[in-house]
């Protein structure tokens, strides 16, 4: 079922999951057949191929019927169509519907009966703003989750919800308050062979390094994270991993010439994903970079042309920061 056995290899996965959507559509079994475009969503998704993985989601959501599911499944996978469709459209640049979509998974995990779904639907947003560095309300639904888990003595959810609650205080300047939590939840994913998770927490970990002064152990926690995206072709997280590095290789007094390659092939595979908001973030460092390095110039022929792509989501951390850099590169060439 759903290629669960295979979840940490992506390359496994998705052929599992496209015969098992094939079965379930041949036997004339819709229901089974969403939640597969549910899974085989995230699995795409996961490598890296959110235009797809949004395709795939968006014909799963036209089949779902919620009353067929409410009843009978504690997952429902209209939370899982909805909140990682809005997931898709947050690393496509799209971010106003991305909030708009979020929110109807928040909506959907709240008529569904089941405390699961529920816990599903908050961890689902507090990744989506994560992703989009917004702590604060990250913080929200990891608090959320963990106070329905423990009313229900959900043991797999109290621990998820605390593992986005550290990387939304992270996101918000406080990681010093969770190096020892993000190390040991590390080290229990890596015990549970729950690399998916783990890699993403790299980039926290990482993070949280970096606010304590400790560059060297940012980057070797930023190469743990590397080394699952080859052991599992779950590429999607890889430009903002190398952007961390790229942060950790500043800091350490690196030669420009190292942090700048690092930094451009960031750019280049989101590019590739058509990862819009990875790109815009890698490039917004790079940029400044070379604006600190007196390249003004250069650093605006680069990000004016990734910012102007973007008509929506102007209030998203991401695009405040291009602007504010834009602005200030404006200015030194008035």
């Amino acid at each position: 079922g759903y290629g669960v056995g295979h979840w940490n290899t992506m390359a496994k996965a998705e052929p599992i999951l496209r015969r098992a959507l094939e079965l379930a559509e041949s036997s004339n079994l819709p229901n089974e057949a969403v939640y597969c475009r549910a899974y085989l969503g995230i699995c795409v998704y996961l490598m890296g191929r959110s235009e797809e993985s949004l395709e795939i989601r968006e014909k799963g959501f036209a089949a779902y019927r919620p009353e067929a599911v409410h009843r009978n499944h504690i997952d429902d996978p209209g939370v899982l169509l909805d909140g990682f469709r809005a997931v898709d459209l947050t690393i496509l640049g799209y971010g106003d519907r991305a909030r708009q979509i979020k929110q109807a998974a928040i909506e959907a995990g709240r008529v569904n009966p089941h405390a699961y779904s529920r816990c599903f639907a908050h961890i689902i947003s507090s990744v989506f703003h994560c992703y989009r560095r917004e702590g604060e309300l990250a913080l929200d639904d990891a608090k959320a989750v963990m106070a329905i888990a423990n009313e229900h003595a959900f043991g797999f959810w109290i621990h998820h919800g605390a593992l986005y609650e550290a990387w939304a205080l992270t996101i918000q300047g406080r990681g010093a308050e969770r190096i020892d939590a993000l190390r040991n939840n590390i080290q229990s994913l890596r015990h549970k062979k729950m690399d998916l998770a783990r890699h993403l927490l790299s980039t926290a970990l990482a993070e949280a390094l970096m606010q304590v002064n400790d560059p060297d152990g940012a980057i070797e926690a930023v190469d743990e994270g590397l080394e699952i995206i080859r052991a599992t072709d779950c590429r999607i997280w890889e430009p903002e991993l190398l952007r961390f590095r790229a942060r950790a290789l500043h800091a350490k007094g690196a030669a420009a010439s190292e942090i700048d390659a690092v930094l451009e092939g960031a750019i280049q595979i989101a590019q590739q994903q058509n990862a819009r908001m990875l790109h815009l973030r890698a490039a917004t460092d790079l940029a400044r970079l070379w604006h600190g390095r007196g390249d003004g110039g250069k650093a605006r022929a680069l990000l004016a042309p990734a910012y102007e792509w973007f008509t929506e989501g102007f209030g998203t951390p991401d695009l405040l920061a291009a602007k504010s850099l834009l602005d200030e590169l404006s200015e030194g060439t008035a």
